[in-house]
């Protein structure tokens, strides 16, 4: 971890964006995946990261987490310079998010993997020291309150891999959740689920808003960007195209042409039937 630096005078900081991304570029070889792209997110707002498949959207939040160091460009979580930072360091200022794959201990509990969530958020507030104290009040505490937040009591003690799959999802939301995260980072967390349970999701992302939280959303699903997003950005081959509410994005000609456009046969009530990348620093 290098240096860190500050964007703003302690004086403002209660002004100072939750993240800011600054001509952020990143490249594999001779393929640009991310190019110079610039934005800030506000405090306790909900902002919708969306385009075609290939258009550079999971890419982009793996530079921001740290599992991809930037070309160029620079990232800021609430003033604090972190690019290049490690994932656990990024953790550490206070961001949790989910994956375009899930990644949870198959062979855990639905209880245990929701534990592990908790281990930043407990030691920021010097609450634990060691990894056994996971299993402390307030960590019991937290995953008690998040299985019936997430409907998951009653398979409470199920392994996860018994799961199926829109139940999988909800374990590792909540499992980010409980690392109580400034800034929550959600990747297609609706990917494979019905419209009721996409829109059992949004309604949730909506409470965290509401609870404090900065959300950035990842999703397909354009009806569910309409409902719960404040603003919309819209990136294509590495580059944002657009930014408005979640409103007037979609009258944006070029929007339509990039992304309705590109979901022609596609049922965009509940998002196509592909995803994009594979691995968590796909160039998606």
């Amino acid at each position: 971890m290098t240096g860190a630096s500050t964007v703003a005078s302690p004086e403002g900081l209660a002004d100072v964006p939750a993240v800011a991304i600054e001509n952020l570029g990143k490249r594999f070889g001779g393929v640009v995946a991310v190019s110079d792209v610039t934005f800030a997110l506000s405090d306790e707002t909900i902002t919708g990261l969306i385009g075609p498949n290939g258009a550079g959207k999971t890419t982009l939040l793996n530079l921001i987490t740290g599992y991809l160091k930037p070309t160029s460009g620079s990232i800021a979580i609430k003033g604090k310079t972190v690019t290049g930072w490690l994932p656990h360091a990024v953790a550490g200022m206070g961001v949790a998010r989910t994956y375009q794959n899930i990644l949870l201990l198959d062979s855990e509990t639905v209880a245990t993997n929701i534990l592990i969530g908790c281990h930043g958020a407990l030691q920021r507030r010097r609450l634990v020291t060691r990894a056994k104290e996971w299993r402390s009040r307030p960590g019991r505490d937290v995953v008690e309150r998040l299985l019936t937040v997430l409907n998951l009591r009653e398979v409470a003690k199920d392994e996860v891999a018994q799961l199926p799959y829109g139940m999988r999802r909800r374990v590792e939301i909540a499992r980010a959740l409980a690392a109580s995260p400034s800034l929550l980072i959600l990747d297609e967390p609706t990917a494979g689920m019905t419209r009721d349970e996409s829109d059992e999701i949004g309604r949730l992302v909506q409470q965290v808003r509401d609870a404090g939280t900065t959300v950035l959303l990842v999703e397909h699903n354009v009806r569910l960007v309409r409902a719960i997003c404040d603003e919309v950005l819209v990136l294509q081959w590495g580059n944002i195209i657009a930014r408005d509410s979640a409103e007037r994005v979609w009258d944006d000609p070029v929007v339509r042409t990039a992304y309705l456009g590109d979901m022609e046969g596609q049922e965009s009530e509940t998002g196509p039937a592909k995803q994009e990348g594979g691995t968590t620093n796909a160039g998606a």
